[in-house]
C-alpha cells in the first residue's frame, strides 16, 4: 500500500483536490434554496415566539412599575429591541440601531414587517392605557451605501447561505408567514450569486492547488516520454491556455472576488487575478521545462546558438517579470504597502508570493543558462565580456524606453554576473554566502519594486482626480446614466408594479427604482424619483 502510495502520490493529490475543488463549488453555488428557506423560517418563528414573550413581559414590566424604574429595571436582550412611548412621546430605548424619531408617527411603533432607513425589521406592539411597548427585531440590513463596516446581510439570527432581496409581493420568491400563518413579505434569491469574501478565496485556492498539482503530475510523466516526444506536452499546455482565455473556460468562477476586474485585470491575457495566478503556473512549468532541456544539451555549435538565444530570452523574461509587477500594483486594488503591514491582505500574500516564485524561476533559469556556458567550454572572459555588452545595452533600453528604473536597470547584470562569477569560480563552503548574497538582492529588489510602483500609482491617482474635479464630469456615472433608460423600459417588474390598477405610493415606487434599477454603482448618490402618467 506504501509502495502504490510514493508512486502514485502526485495523481492522488490531483485527484483528490480535484473533488474537493467540485464538491465545494457545488455547495457555494447550490442553487436549491429549499432547505435554507425551511430553516430560515424555524429560525423566525422561534423568534418570533421569543418576540412575544418579551412583549408581554414588558408590558407587566410597565404595569406593574409605571416609567418610575423603566431604566433601572430593564433587562438588556441581544437579540430584540425595545422602545416604550408615553403620549406619543418616545420615552425609553433599548437600542440606536433603529433610525426612528423622538416621537410615534406613521411608520412606528407599528405592528409586522417595516422597511425603515437602515434595514428590515419585525414589529409588534401592544397598549396600556397611554404607554406604547413596542418590540422588534432585525431581519436584514439594507444600507443605502456599503463598506467593510456596513453590509446589507440577514441578520446573524437567520441562516441564509445566499444573497437575496426582501420584497412585499406574495407571489415573488418563498413567501414567509407569521405564527398564525399571516404573510409577511417573500425572500426573493439573486439572479446572480456572489459568493462571500472566505468563500471566493478557498475556492480560488483549492482550484489552484487542483491546477498546480495536474501540470506537476503531467511533468512528471512527461519526463519518461521519448525525448522528441516531451515538447508536446508544453507545446500543448500553450495551446490549451491561449484557448482557456480565448473562450473563458473558467467562467464558471465570474461571480466570485478573484475574478472581478475590480481586484486585479491587466489586458486580455491577465483579465483577473486567477488568471494570473495560472499564467504564473504556466510560466514557471515552461522555464522548468527549458531548464531541464539545458542538460541534455550536445557540445556543439548549434548548442552554442540555441544557449545564446536563451540567454537574450532570460532578459526578455526579466521585462515580462518587471511587466507583471506593475500590473499588480497599478491595475489592482489588492493592498501592496509593505510599510503598512497590517492593510495586507490573504490576496496581498498570494501576490507577493508569485512575485518571489518568478524572481525564483528567474534565477534558476538563469543559472543553468550559465551552467550551459561553462559545459559548452565557453571561458569566464567570454562570458563576463557578452553579459557585460547584453547588461548595457538592457541599461540604454531601460533607461530611455522601459520602466524608467535605474535600480532595475543594473539589477540583472549584477546578479547575473555573479552567478557567473559563482559557476566558474566559487568554491563549495561560499555557496550559502552566495545563496544569502541572492537572497538580500532579491529582497531589496522586491522592496523598492513595490514602493516605486505605489508610488507611481499614487501619483496617477491623484492626477485623475484633479482632472474630474478640474471638468466637473465624470465620465463613468455619465455612461452609467445613460444604460439606465433600457433597463427601467425592459424591467418586468416595473412594468407590472406601474400598470397595477391600486394607487402606488412614493416611497414603495421609489423603493422599487432603488432595488431593481439604481443599486450597485448608484448607491453613492443621494437619488430622487417622480412617476408621471399621460395627465400628470
Amino acid at each position: 500500500m506504501i509502495l502504490l502510495f510514493k508512486k502514485y502520490y502526485r495523481i492522488i493529490f490531483a485527484l483528490l483536490f480535484t473533488f474537493l475543488f467540485i464538491g465545494y463549488y457545488l455547495k457555494v453555488f447550490s442553487v436549491n434554496y429549499q432547505p435554507s428557506i425551511k430553516e430560515f423560517k424555524k429560525d423566525f418563528k422561534e423568534l418570533e415566539s421569543k418576540l412575544d414573550t418579551y412583549l408581554k413581559q414588558e408590558t407587566k414590566r410597565i404595569i406593574r412599575d409605571g416609567d418610575t424604574k423603566i431604566w433601572s429595571s430593564y433587562t438588556p436582550n441581544k437579540e430584540l429591541n425595545l422602545h416604550i412611548y408615553k403620549n406619543d412621546s418616545l420615552i425609553f430605548w433599548s437600542t440606536n440601531q433603529l433610525p426612528i424619531l423622538r416621537f410615534a408617527d406613521i411608520h412606528f411603533p407599528s405592528n409586522g414587517v417595516l422597511h425603515l432607513q437602515n434595514g428590515w425589521y419585525y414589529s409588534k406592539i401592544k397598549q396600556y392605557k397611554n404607554y406604547t411597548i413596542a418590540t422588534s427585531f432585525l431581519i436584514k440590513n439594507d444600507y443605502s451605501y456599503e463598506n467593510k463596516a456596513l453590509i446589507n446581510e440577514f441578520s446573524p439570527a437567520f441562516s441564509l447561505p445566499f444573497s437575496a432581496y426582501i420584497m412585499l409581493e406574495q407571489e415573488t420568491g418563498y413567501p414567509i408567514l407569521s405564527k398564525d400563518k399571516r404573510y409577511l413579505f417573500s425572500i426573493l434569491p439573486n439572479e446572480y450569486q456572489i459568493s462571500k469574501g472566505a468563500e471566493s478565496f478557498i475556492l480560488m485556492l483549492l482550484l489552484i492547488f487542483t491546477i498546480a498539482c495536474w501540470l506537476i503530475t503531467l511533468f512528471h510523466y512527461n519526463l519518461k516520454t521519448p525525448k522528441k516526444w516531451n515538447w508536446m506536452l508544453p507545446l500543448s499546455m500553450i495551446f490549451l491556455r491561449v484557448l482557456s482565455i480565448k473562450f473563458v473556460w473558467f467562467g464558471f468562477m465570474h461571480e466570485t472576488e478573484s475574478f472581478a476586474s475590480s481586484l486585479y485585470g491587466t489586458n486580455e491575457w491577465f483579465p483577473n487575478f486567477f488568471e494570473y495566478i495560472i499564467n504564473c503556473l504556466l510560466i514557471t512549468y515552461l522555464i522548468i521545462f527549458l531548464k531541464n532541456k539545458l542538460t541534455e544539451l550536445p557540445k556543439n555549435r548549434f548548442s552554442n546558438f540555441i544557449v545564446l538565444l536563451l540567454l537574450l530570452s532570460s532578459w526578455a523574461l526579466w521585462i515580462f517579470i518587471l511587466f507583471l509587477n506593475k500590473g499588480l500594483i497599478e491595475n489592482s486594488s489588492i493592498p501592496l504597502v509593505v510599510d503598512k503591514l497590517f492593510s495586507l491582505n490573504q490576496y496581498s500574500i498570494i501576490a507577493i508570493s508569485s512575485i518571489g516564485l518568478l524572481y525564483y524561476c528567474f534565477f534558476l533559469f538563469s543559472k543553468e543558462i550559465v551552467i550551459a556556458f561553462k559545459n559548452l567550454k565557453f571561458s569566464f572572459k567570454i562570458v563576463i565580456l557578452i553579459y557585460s555588452i547584453i547588461g548595457f545595452c538592457y541599461f540604454v533600453y531601460e533607461f530611455y524606453f522601459g520602466f524608467h528604473l535605474l535600480f532595475y536597470s543594473i539589477f540583472p547584470l549584477i546578479l547575473l554576473l555573479i552567478l557567473v562569477v559563482n559557476v566558474y569560480k566559487s568554491k563549495k563552503s561560499l555557496r550559502i554566502a552566495y545563496g544569502l548574497s541572492f537572497l538580500f538582492l532579491f529582497s531589496l529588489l522586491t522592496t523598492i519594486n513595490l514602493k516605486e510602483f505605489n508610488t507611481r500609482k499614487e501619483s496617477g491617482e491623484r492626477e485623475l482626480y484633479a482632472n474630474q474635479l478640474a471638468s466637473e464630469k465624470d465620465i463613468v456615472t455619465e455612461v452609467e446614466y445613460n444604460l439606465i433608460s433600457q433597463k427601467i423600459s425592459s424591467d418586468e417588474f416595473l412594468k407590472k408594479f406601474i400598470q397595477s390598477p391600486y394607487p402606488i405610493g412614493l416611497s414603495d415606487f421609489e423603493d422599487g427604482m432603488e432595488r431593481r434599477i439604481f443599486n450597485g454603482f448608484w448607491e453613492r448618490y443621494e437619488i430622487s424619483f417622480n412617476l408621471f402618467n399621460n395627465e400628470h
